[in-house]
């Protein structure tokens, strides 16, 4: 079924600068984040009582868009999270937002979700999804940072990141409420393992915090006037003729990957001084030596151009081409007098 959700592409894609005055301090600013990308991204829940609960466990998934051939602004909408998530830990059920400040669930088997072979990522087709009831958008496949992207945008180490996910010990309870968390990458993609169930994949290294929640959260890439260091900063600066409005060029924002992982650290801890000790009583000092596991601030993602050979699955693919051939047979109806 063809679901049509058409994002605001003048907020997602500034074809044309920005006008701003020469006196603000814009490099001191974080770009606000589009509304329409949070309203992309989804809850997992293991169940339908847990969603309407809003209980503390489950991931993050986002909705993609794959704009349908010869139709403008229409699209075959898709959920997608990590593997982990949907069929590992069994966090299955979709919950959305509607515009009339409530949810609505929509419950999936475990086994429902189309899991990769090869990655840590699971789709599901959405066909019930109404534009006037539900608060959502997707994220288009024309915005994903592909291998072709990257190299002709030169997307490389130190580049802003921003994350849009579950921050579970606050995320709404009731409702979706997403947060974002921000980085640079670190390291282009490499191959490194995705854990039991996959071999190595290539992956982005992300100075990013991440936590338990944020599994299946949609990675984004972005480049402002001031956070390019290429070039001359003020051979790069033009002005109005006669007037104060400084001419920005265009901004780079794209969907970079999807989160799957954090790099573990081991923490040794130490006892504390008895000074220490005074100011915390009836706590009991750790022992000198002693360890435990935690997370670093490295945050695995896999690209977008993984998400795309994903939705390039010979089922996926099949249900696309059965509903273009059915929306074909019904135009060609509509367009006979005889029928």
């Amino acid at each position: 079924m063809i679901s049509t959700y058409l994002l605001n592409k003048s907020v997602l894609y500034p074809l044309r600068p920005d006008l701003v005055s020469a006196q603000d301090n814009i490099g001191n600013k974080m770009p606000r984040i589009p509304r329409k990308i949070l309203e992309a991204v989804i809850y997992l829940f293991p169940d339908e009582e847990s969603a309407k609960r809003g209980s503390p466990n489950g991931g993050t998934g986002f909705l993609v868009g794959m704009p349908v051939k010869d139709l403008s602004g229409q699209y075959f909408v898709y959920a997608v999270t990590n593997w982990h998530v949907a069929l590992g830990e069994g966090c299955s059920t979709i919950r959305i937002n509607k515009h009339d400040g409530g949810t609505e669930i929509f419950s999936f088997e475990p086994d429902e979700w189309i899991g990769s072979k090869k990655y840590d990522i699971a789709i599901i087709p959405l066909e019930n999804l109404d534009e006037k009831i539900h608060k959502v958008s997707v994220i288009p496949t024309t915005m994903f940072a592909t291998r072709d992207v990257v190299s002709d945008c030169g997307i490389s180490l130190g580049d802003d990141v921003y994350m849009i996910g579950r921050f579970i010990d606050h995320d709404g309870t009731k409702i979706n409420v997403p947060s974002a968390r921000f980085g640079n990458i670190s390291i282009m993609p490499t191959f490194l393992p995705q854990g039991m169930h996959f071999g190595p994949a290539e992956t982005y290294c992300i100075d990013l915090h991440s936590r338990t929640g944020y599994s299946g959260s949609p990675v984004f890439m972005y480049r402002t006037f001031t956070s390019d260091l290429e070039g001359d900063p003020i051979e790069k600066q033009r002005f109005i003729p006669g007037s104060s409005l400084q001419l920005l060029p265009d901004l780079l924002h794209k969907f970079l990957g999807i989160h799957f992982a954090q790099f573990p650290e081991i923490f040794r801890l130490t006892a504390a001084d008895s000074a220490q000790i005074q100011t915390h009583e009836g706590r009991v000092p750790l022992l000198t030596g002693a360890q435990i596991n935690g997370l670093s601030g490295m945050t695995c993602v896999l690209p977008a151009w993984a998400v795309l050979e994903c939705l390039d699955d010979p089922k996926l693919r099949k249900e696309r081409n059965c509903a273009l051939e059915a929306l074909e047979q019904t135009e060609e109806n509509a367009s006979d007098p005889n029928e």
